[in-house]
């Protein structure tokens, strides 16, 4: 039996013998302190123990190496921005699209910014929604009339269309 506020476990004291009994506390607390359990857990602890030094070195390289990184100088941005064109498919769109269109026409990220609204032909119910939007900013927005779409899926031809007329160094397709 081990002194009052000793670190080591002992079984044969507290509630362990009176849920299985005292023959099972001594043979716990004997397996506890036997050879072969103290070196197991030596072994385990001096992993564990070694894992956190290895842990925290690891740790001390990522932030030396982000430090040195974040201490770079920042490339000088470039002498003008891209020209921009958004392709926007309208195949069949009416008065939801209406609100979008209005918010990607003003919203220009520069000055080189263009909007196509690709439209099969003129009989499409898009068609009035797009005319009010080119009226509304006819310095951004342009309606290409793509033609009939045969054999290709409608909204990837319009994309194609539109792509193919399009002005500007980058073309986001919506």
């Amino acid at each position: 039996m081990l002194a009052h506020g000793s670190t080591e476990m002992c079984y044969t004291s507290g509630i362990l013998p009176l849920v299985y009994g005292k023959r099972l506390a001594i043979m716990l607390e004997w397996l506890w302190q036997s050879r072969a359990v103290r070196y197991t857990r030596y072994t385990i602890e001096t992993l564990l123990v070694n894992a956190l030094i290895v842990s925290m070195l690891y740790q001390l390289i990522v932030y030396l190496a982000n430090r040195r990184f974040w201490r770079q100088t920042l490339p000088a941005p470039p002498d003008h921005a891209p020209a921009i064109s958004v392709v926007v498919p309208l195949r069949g769109k009416s008065l939801d699209t209406l609100a979008l269109l209005h918010l990607i026409a003003v919203t220009g990220p520069t000055d080189d910014y263009e909007v196509l609204l690709v439209i099969e032909d003129e009989s499409d119910p898009a068609y009035p929604v797009a005319a009010e939007i080119v009226g509304a900013y006819p310095q951004t927005v342009r309606i290409v009339l793509s033609g009939p779409a045969g054999s290709h899926v409608g909204k990837l031809h319009n994309l194609s269309a539109g792509a193919g007329v399009a002005r500007g160094d980058l073309i986001a397709l919506v």
